[in-house]
């Protein structure tokens, strides 16, 4: 054991966390194994809160480990095995308890019943089910032997798992009745693994009679070779509208990524992603949304993330966070509502957490718990309530409990959370293209905003995310060298008659001057309506700050006019005052008619 496992709440293994389903979510609540020091490794729950935060119950009754894991939901209780028998916990220390006699080995969840493979004290030995209360815990069917079962899988209303029977692992199925639990192994041998549910029918790999991709409908006769394939370990990916994905071997293009929608045509190479007979190691499939990401190596970026949307065009790296050959090893890959979360390692912060929409801007480090190039190592990602709990070691403490507020975790930029004000609107810019952000997963909202970042937001908007615009010259503004980093952007909204500069003897565009919200609104009616655009004149009754004689006075009434601003305060538009970059992002927004999240 390492040093700091000596202080570990959680269970720490030659340095390495021990995780097997130890956090569940349940009504909102957190519910976690871990100890105290005193009691051994018993039931926790949470709520984000130190004083939330309390052991549900000692299931040993002793210093001695009860270990609770598998944890399951189950008609509001949860479902678990503990001590290598069947517990089961409504959250309250009263209802927190291990079921007499029991024993249970894996388990899942079909409809409002958990079930587990048991072999108790009294009774048969074989498949049990469970709805969460003692007298609802009854067997299911007996089976011959409990040695290493595995893959218990919901699919179609069925469960369908793996039991060793006569030498061989076999694939079972139960509609959760004793005649409704039956051998379907299509042959001696098969070992079938890698079991998921695709739109109702089950998936999963087996090596005889054939080795390959098979599927079965929950009969005998319709557990069926789908394509001889060398299919790899998985897990595999299941994608809204029936589309498999998984990695396999043809021998020819090396382990890949493969589809399938459950015939033999229709199960195909995704995409050679390490190109040649080289193999990527496609391994962690994780569906968020309608796409899978996964951890690929394509000889070029070493190993990094990757996502795909069952197409070779919708098959790319997502970003490639240690630059080059290295890499950076994600793993623990988690869907958290509409983001990917997961671990990954680069040089300045070791093994953190990281989030991910699938796009390289949308890719960023949530925290770093352990300072520095130190590793935290976190894994277990579980959302409950409004946080994402997970356990990490800050190399002080040990491993503990951590938590991100969920807002935090599901803007595309670390300061901009879902509840800001201005998080619709960045979101909408970000999306569009028009802003990278300003470096390090930030955006910089309260930055007050400068004509050279300007003219980049409003070239973008004008143009598209994909454009770019041609080398400046130097020539057009006297305080722009060809040389400045937005020079090429400044001359091409000139060239589009979005500005005139701030000074024409010399010509001057002033970069590194802040924006006002009277400049700001020129800028936009120009951008909207083009170079050569007039605005009606104004009357000078729209804002009490604005008389009919300001000089920007038309273009912020027509601003007013066009629904872009609703001005700083009741019937003040404050002209004078500088934007910052959040409030331009509405702005922006608006002006091009951005669809906002």
């Amino acid at each position: 054991m390492c040093s700091s496992d000596l202080t570990s709440s959680f269970p720490v293994y030659d340095g390495g966390l021990f995780y097997s389903g130890e956090l569940a979510e349940l009504g909102g609540t957190l519910f976690f194994q871990a100890t105290d020091g005193v009691a051994g490794y018993e039931l926790w729950r949470s709520d984000g809160t130190s004083a939330g935060t309390w052991q549900v119950q000692d299931l040993t009754g002793d210093m001695y480990s009860s270990r609770p894991s598998l944890m399951h939901a189950v008609n509001g209780r949860l479902a678990f095995q503990a001590a290598g028998r069947l517990g089961l916990s409504d959250g309250t220390p009263a209802g927190t308890f291990i079921v007499p006699g029991s024993s249970a080995v894996d388990l899942a969840t079909v409809g409002n019943q958990a079930f587990f493979l048991s072999q108790p004290d009294s009774g048969p030995k074989g498949l049990w089910k469970t709805d969460g209360t003692q007298a609802g815990t009854v067997p299911v069917a007996p089976l011959d032997t409990l040695a290493t079962p595995a893959w218990m899988t919901a699919s179609g209303g069925k469960l369908f798992f793996t039991a060793y029977k006569n030498n061989r692992f076999d694939l079972w199925v139960s509609d959760g009745t004793g005649p409704g639990t039956l051998d379907i192994d299509p042959g001696p041998g098969s070992s079938p693994q890698n079991l998921i549910d695709v739109g109702g029918t089950l998936f999963f790999s087996a090596f005889a009679p054939v080795s390959g991709l098979w599927k079965s409908d929950g009969t005998k006769a319709g557990t069926v070779l789908v394509k001889a394939v060398q299919v790899s370990s998985g897990p595999f990916a299941a994608l809204p509208g029936g589309t498999l994905l998984f990695p396999a071997n043809d021998f020819v293009n090396g382990q890949e990524l493969w589809r399938s929608d459950g015939t033999a045509d229709g199960t195909t190479l995704v995409k050679d992603v390490h190109p040649g007979s080289a193999s990527s190691g496609v391994l962690n499939l994780t569906v968020v949304g309608n796409r899978a990401f996964f951890t690929a190596n394509d000889g070029v970026h070493g190993l990094e993330l990757w996502v795909s949307d069952g197409t070779a065009a919708g098959t790319h790296m997502v970003a490639d966070i240690v630059p080059g050959a290295d890499s950076s090893l994600p793993y623990n890959l988690t869907a958290d509502g509409s983001v990917l979360v997961f671990t990954a390692f680069d040089p300045l912060h070791g093994m953190e957490a990281w989030r991910s929409d699938g796009t390289a801007l949308g890719t960023r480090r949530l925290a770093d718990v352990a300072p520095g190039p130190l590793s935290a190592s976190p894994v277990g990602y579980t959302l409950a309530g409004n946080r994402l709990f997970f356990t990490a070691d800050d190399n002080t403490t040990g491993f503990e409990l951590w938590a991100i507020p969920q807002t935090a975790v599901l803007g595309t930029f670390a300061d901009v959370p879902t509840d800001s004000w201005a998080w619709s609107a960045v979101e909408a810019i970000a999306a569009a293209g028009i802003t990278l952000g300003c470096g390090d997963g930030l955006f910089c909202a309260d930055r007050t905003l400068t004509r050279a970042e300007m003219g980049v937001f409003l070239g973008r908007g004008l143009h598209g995310a994909g454009f770019v615009p041609p080398p400046a010259t130097g020539t057009r503004f006297t305080d722009v060298p060809a040389s400045f980093w937005a020079a090429d952007w400044i001359e091409q909204i000139a060239t589009d008659g979005v500005t005139q500069g701030c000074s024409a003897s010399p010509p001057r565009y002033c970069p590194s001057a802040q924006v006002s919200r009277a400049e700001m609104a020129v800028f936009l009616l120009r951008a909207r309506h083009g170079g050569s655009y007039v605005p009606p004149p104004a009357t000078g009754t729209r804002f009490t700050d604005v008389p009919a004689g300001y000089w920007a006075a038309d273009w912020i009434e027509q601003l007013a006019a066009e629904g872009i601003t609703n001005g700083c305060a009741a019937n003040l538009y404050c002209p004078g005052r500088t934007v910052g970059r959040a409030e331009m992002a509405v702005f922006l927004a608006r002006t091009f008619n951005l669809t906002f999240p």
